[in-house]
């Protein structure tokens, strides 16, 4: 196997567990309040989308690496952090007072934890 396409495949399951560590925990928050789920939902995707954006963006030009390929990263980091920080603000400005703090903030720790996840799972003996 390839390295591109090892990476290509960790990219894909970081984004799926993801994606499923949201989910799942929004499911859990739904037995509490719908409010609270779909406060959990909304901080983990401001945090999720971007990331599956940049891998999306990623994956096709993990095959050649040119000079230029680091510029490009950063940028396209800086993009995701800015769309990040716009998807998070706008979730509290469009839910306003029916968003659920700590379920917010669960969704967005729940998201960004769930990478570590990732090293977990795509480790390699």
């Amino acid at each position: 196997m390839s390295q591109s396409s090892i990476w290509g495949v960790t990219l894909k399951k970081a984004v799926a567990l993801q994606w499923g560590a949201v989910a799942g925990l929004a499911c859990l928050a739904w037995a509490v309040s719908g409010n609270a789920a779909l406060s959990l939902l909304c901080g983990g995707a401001a945090v999720v989308l971007p990331n599956t954006l940049l891998a999306v963006w990623l994956m096709p030009r993990m095959q050649g690496a040119d000079a230029g390929g680091a510029v490009a990263l950063m940028v396209a980091e800086g993009l995701k952090l800015m769309g990040t920080t716009a998807l998070l603000l706008g979730s509290v400005l469009l839910l306003g007072p029916g968003l659920v703090w700590p379920a917010f903030l669960a969704g967005i720790v729940t998201a960004v934890l769930s990478q570590l996840l990732t090293l977990w799972v795509t480790r390699r003996y």
